[in-house]
């Protein structure tokens, strides 16, 4: 029997400017999951390309004094070097503007062609730039909602999709006049005519849920003709037989996909033998999920071609909660990230709130700072750090013989579980399975004491050792599709060989050690990247200020107040200390609906060992609080006096989720 195979892409960054973080994110979770099935001895492809098409571009590369041609290859080449950066390990990387896409174009065309038609239509032309604008070129009122400020393909708060011409009130963006309107000829694309099987697709596709019932939406009416034609001046692959005309930039960039596999192979055969055998996953953000849910497979469907089997579509990565924006500066470019840390950082930042869900992503310099020293370097590192410091010192750097302890045997057999959230994108729960071992690994060792150990009896001490660096080494596997530069340091420096998913059952003994700084910590940031923190400390200060004039205030409430708050019994699964606060621990609490942050002013009374199991009440219907440190999502009760802080701590019958009233 043959071995499957797999081949995903992630969405085709447009080629006329640099790539930003909310780009490198999509790319980061395609990554993460292409690198994982090779882990794993699958046979997978990760395909991607420019999309190298369009009026925009013929723009810009004209402002730049380019040729077209010149100027997406320019951008081509700092696309590949931002990517490389951040760890992205693409099997092929192409060019919609290429030999091999221009042909499979015209090859596409020659099969779709019977499902198009002509028609004359008035389209909106700019007669001081004296074109035709396309859809991106127009600003104006939805037709449907009559938000302002739209596009002229589709609305972004309503997701209605119409043609420029229904624009209210419609201005060009080139020169900021009114179009005129002017009659064109445009070829159609009647995607009506293979509604059921488009719709039959969805149906049976793995797509989630809120977004196959919006797209399911569509199909309550006949669909509407797709325009897939441009007029000169344009930049773009031109329609055979046709004089003048142009395929619209989404006609043509999705091909983009296959024309990267026909590169990879330098085979067209066995490059369309090879889409039509594999299991294909797209990789796309939510605002191009019609051209990928409806357009895309409609077009397969006509050419005859394999419909991918996965589209998995994630939300938007905002800064700060606030939307990117190039106009209003909210913006991190890709090639500027490293003032922030570490490239690869960010790759364990957005593995850490990536799940099977589309909601949004919002990056925090100072919650990404803390979260990378407290978790990468003050966990995960410092265990091979801790423990080779004892084993050079005592052990001339050896380690000893070991048979696998119960933790290395329970630790191994958790690979099945990992390899399905590879497979099913939920990366968060890999990143809290990794968290909570590092800290179940840290706890032995500060309980064993090795460094006291060594002194009464050095030959147990030697075996322990030798098992937390076994631990080390199995956590490291199970990470290295998400941190694969760092987990290669490990591999060089401890003379593991290449790691994959089969070595999780391997025992290393007698190495000997000698180590080297893997990381170092996020130092503070400089002042002027940090106005946004100083902004969330005012508004900690207000809060404080509200709190303390709420604990003053002794007044009757009404049992309708009361009800409003919710109560029940959590328990507390994890706390740690908080790097740069002298009153909080951090908390993991659960009642039953999944773990919670919560940062507690206890810290006074409280070690986090001595937290850690505890049941207690929690007000779990408290609005999140953004605070320096990272986000709290509910708050402990605590009961205080002049002597101290005390845990609320419920009779040992209440289980997590009881309600308290």
């Amino acid at each position: 029997m043959k071995n499957k195979s797999y081949i995903i892409t992630s969405a085709l960054p447009y080629a006329n400017g640099p790539l930003h973080i909310g780009h490198i994110l999509e790319a980061i979770q395609t990554d993460i999951w292409a690198r994982a099935k090779k882990l794993d001895n699958k046979e997978c492809l990760y395909l991607c390309a420019d999309d190298a098409h369009g009026t925009a571009i013929m723009l810009s590369s004209k402002k730049n004094n380019q040729s077209p041609e010149e100027y997406v290859s320019n951008i081509k080449i700092d696309h590949e070097k931002d990517f490389k950066n951040f760890g992205i390990n693409f099997d092929c990387y192409h060019s919609t503007h290429s030999a091999e896409n221009i042909d499979l174009v015209n090859e596409v065309w020659s099969k779709i062609k019977p499902y198009t038609y002509s028609e004359e239509t008035a389209g909106l032309y700019d007669t001081k730039e004296e074109m035709f604008l396309p859809d991106r070129f127009v600003k104006g009122e939805c037709p449907k909602c009559g938000a302002k400020e739209q596009s002229g393909d589709n609305c972004e708060k309503c997701s209605f999709t119409y043609s420029a011409s229904e624009l209210i009130n419609p201005i060009s963006v080139i020169s900021g006049t009114r179009p005129d309107t002017k009659q064109t000829k445009v070829i159609y694309l009647d995607i009506n005519k293979v509604k059921t099987k488009t719709k039959e697709w969805i149906e049976k596709a793995n797509i989630n849920n809120a977004v196959k019932n919006k797209l399911l939406e569509w199909f309550d009416k006949d669909l509407r003709s797709w325009a897939i034609s441009r007029d000169l001046p344009y930049f773009g692959i031109k329609i055979p037989s046709e004089e003048n005309k142009y395929f619209y930039v989404w006609a043509d960039a999705p091909l983009g996909y296959i024309a990267s596999l026909i590169k990879y192979f330098n085979d067209k055969k066995m490059a369309l033998d090879k889409w039509n055998t594999s299991e294909i996953f797209h990789v796309i953000g939510k605002d191009i999920v019609n051209f990928h849910g409806v357009f895309w497979p409609a077009m397969l469907i006509m050419a005859e071609l394999k419909l991918p089997e996965n589209i998995i579509t994630h939300g938007f990565l905002n800064i700060n909660n606030q939307k990117m924006s190039k106009s209003k500066n909210i913006m991190i470019k890709a090639s500027e990230f490293s003032k922030y840390g570490d490239y690869e950082f960010f790759r364990y930042f957005v593995a850490s709130r990536t799940n099977n869900n589309i909601e949004d992503i919002d990056f925090n310099a100072e919650d990404f700072r803390l979260k990378v020293n407290s978790s990468l370097v003050g966990k995960y590192i410092n265990i091979s750090s801790r423990i080779s410091s004892i084993i050079e010192k005592n052990f001339q750097g050896n380690t000893t013989e070991i048979t696998k302890s119960v933790f290395l045997s329970d630790l191994e057999k958790n690979i099945v579980d990992i390899i399905k959230n590879y497979h099913s994108f939920n990366y968060a729960n890999i990143i809290k399975f990794f968290e909570d071992t590092l800290d179940k690994v840290n706890i032995m060792i500060s309980n064993i004491k090795p460094w006291a150990l060594v002194k009464t009896n050095p030959e147990q001490a030697q075996i322990f050792c030798t098992e937390i660096l076994n631990s080390f080494y199995k956590i490291s596997i199970l990470i290295k599709p998400i941190l694969p530069s760092l987990v290669e340091k490990i591999e060089n420096l401890f003379g593991l060989g290449k790691l994959n998913f089969t070595h999780i059952e391997k025992i290393w003994s007698n190495q000997n050690i000698k180590y080297k700084i893997l990381l170092t910590r996020i130092p503070e940031y400089k002042e002027e990247m940090m106005s946004e923190r100083l902004a969330v400390e005012n508004q900690e200060q207000k809060i404080e200020q509200k709190i303390e004039q709420v604990k003053n205030d002794v007044s009757s409430i009404d049992i309708k107040d009361l009800q409003k708050i919710s109560l029940k019994i959590a328990k507390i699964i994890n706390a740690a200390e908080v790097e740069g606060a002298d009153k909080l621990l951090q908390l993991t609490v659960d009642w039953n609906e999944g773990p919670k942050n919560v940062f507690a002013g206890i810290k006074s009374s409280y070690g986090p060992d001595d937290l850690i199991g505890k049941m207690t009440v929690v007000v779990t219907n408290l609005k999140p609080r953004k605070m320096r440190f990272g986000i709290s999502e509910a708050m402990v009760l605590i009961a205080n006096d002049e002597n101290g802080l005390y845990l609320l701590e419920p009779d040992t019958n209440a289980k997590p989720g009881n309600k308290v009233s």
